[in-house]
């Protein structure tokens, strides 16, 4: 699956250029990844029918991967994954075809990893019936918030300890957005507000706090500053405005544990043009809490702040 982020590569300068472009025998080695929980036959509970995920899943991957390979395959970065790809060409803007397929690889790749069938034996797929619905709910299904009393998330992962990684994710998220229900109608309404394409992304900082970001068409916060929020608007993404994002977006201090895909051809063959809040609701409740909070880093490797 994806690479480790947090041994990124360094941004090339210009004069790096010819050794990127400069030929090399062989072929290219992007492939499609498999991925075991996602079945074309079936889709995903609750959330995409086996077209929907046909669309989103087997063949924008596969289309990414084809451009990519075309445009790689002469040259030494066939061998590198797409974030590396992704990383090498940001700044690079003679390579900004390069850099879009490699981004949106690893982002679609990136989202996909992370779902789950839905537990929310009620959702239903399809285009809303009430266009005018606003899910107010105060109860959250899919909740990484873990309760005191019972040491559990409500979509059922069980904290044995508190350095335990889902208990380190629900330190996290209490410390920045207080509760499961201003979280998750913080990340629904970010993700709608994106008018066009975009993701947000769930970011672990290198000082132990997490925060909510806006990337836009093939924007990633590890790859450049152009095509994400400013620093101005990102200090607001946070339920109690904990100060401003870094808007340098350090691949060694910002760590992505989640992003949130408001990409149009995700939900249009199931949710229809009107349909994009009832996705991003279903959508919470297929994220794979256990492995977002496997995306921590180990607190050897940065402190120890949470216990």
């Amino acid at each position: 699956m994806l690479s480790s982020i947090r041994g990124g590569l360094r941004q090339p300068s210009i004069r790096a250029t010819w050794a990127i472009v400069r030929s090399s025998p062989g072929r290219s080695l992007h492939t499609v990844p498999e991925m075991p929980h996602l079945d074309r036959e079936k889709g995903i509970s609750g959330l995409l029918s086996p077209k929907g995920l046909e669309v989103a899943w087997f063949q924008y991957q596969a289309y990414l991967i084809n451009e990519l390979n075309k445009r790689t395959q002469d040259t030494y970065l066939k061998d590198s994954t797409p974030f590396q790809i992704m990383r090498a060409t940001a700044d690079l803007p003679e390579f900004h075809d390069i850099n879009f397929y490699a981004s949106q690889a690893y982002s679609n790749e990136f989202f996909f990893e992370s779902l789950k069938d839905s537990v929310n034996l009620e959702a239903k797929i399809g285009r809303p019936v009430n266009k005018s619905f606003v899910d107010i709910s105060t109860h959250v299904i899919n909740s990484p918030f873990i309760s005191a009393a019972s040491s559990t998330t409500s979509s059922g992962s069980t904290s044995s300890s508190p350095d335990s990684s889902a208990a380190r994710l629900s330190n996290l998220l209490t410390h920045s957005f207080d509760t499961a229900v201003s979280f998750r109608e913080l990340l629904i309404n970010r993700a709608d507000s994106i008018f066009g394409n975009g993701y947000v992304w769930l970011l672990w900082l290198s000082d132990w706090d997490v925060r909510l970001v806006n990337t836009y068409n093939s924007g990633t916060p590890l790859s450049h500053v152009r095509n994400t929020e400013t620093a101005e608007a990102a200090a607001h993404n946070s339920a109690r405005s904990f100060g401003q994002i870094n808007s340098s977006f350090e691949v060694n201090s910002n760590v992505p544990l989640l992003n949130f895909n408001a990409w149009q051809h995700v939900y249009l063959t199931d949710y229809g043009v009107a349909g994009k809040r009832k996705f991003l609701e279903n959508l919470f409740d297929c994220i794979d809490w256990d492995r977002v909070s496997k995306r921590i880093p180990k607190q050897q490797e940065y402190g120890t702040k949470y216990q």
